[in-house]
């Protein structure tokens, strides 16, 4: 009887809109983000997310936002460097990323998650996208200090964290900043 209740309720849930495109193809991308809920603190938002301050998170996907070798440095460096080949795919699976409810993927770890933002409690998280034939994933969290991409590597079937890159908004000024010291520069 149990089994046929969760069968409905998996076909319930799977039906849902926002979960059609969640199928088999997208099973290590699942388990990648089943991994982060399951070991964080708490406080992740219930809802994925693809854009911060109201840009999408592809545009943040650039080389300046991945120095992942600065913080590996026990890690094989080609196991880290990102080719121009993954970040076009990179861009191309985070500009695809839709809002997932996590609570309803996940009702069992409904604990870590958070409904209301807070301020220093919420991190809010993307879809992570797994790349290099499953052994590696990339994720964009966010909370109240900025942004960062998180590298998981699959390890014998167990995603573990293995760097974090914070991201840098390149936003160009509209005016050059005024010279408060002139002729006074520091090198």
């Amino acid at each position: 009887m149990r089994s046929i209740i969760y069968s409905i309720a998996a076909t319930v849930i799977l039906g849902c809109s926002s979960y059609k495109k969640l199928t088999a193809r997208h099973k290590d991308n699942l388990s990648a983000l089943e991994s982060i809920l399951r070991k964080s603190n708490g406080g992740i938002y219930h809802r994925t997310i693809i854009q911060e301050n109201q840009k999408p998170i592809s545009l943040y996907v650039e080389s300046y936002n991945f120095e992942l070798n600065l913080c590996v440095p026990d890690a094989d460096p080609a196991s880290v460097y990102i080719s121009d080949r993954e970040f076009a795919f990179l861009k191309k699976e985070f500009s695809n990323q839709t809002v997932v409810k996590l609570d309803r993927l996940y009702p069992e770890l409904r604990n870590k998650m958070i409904k209301k933002h807070q301020r220093f409690k919420t991190v809010s998280i993307s879809m992570p996208v797994v790349f290099r034939n499953g052994s590696m994933a990339m994720y964009y969290a966010t909370g109240t200090y900025g942004g960062e991409f998180g590298l998981l590597q699959n390890k014998q079937g167990k995603w573990e964290r293995i760097c974090s890159s914070i991201v840098w908004d390149r936003i160009k000024p509209t005016a050059p900043l005024p010279d408060t010291h002139p002729g006074k520069h520091k090198f």
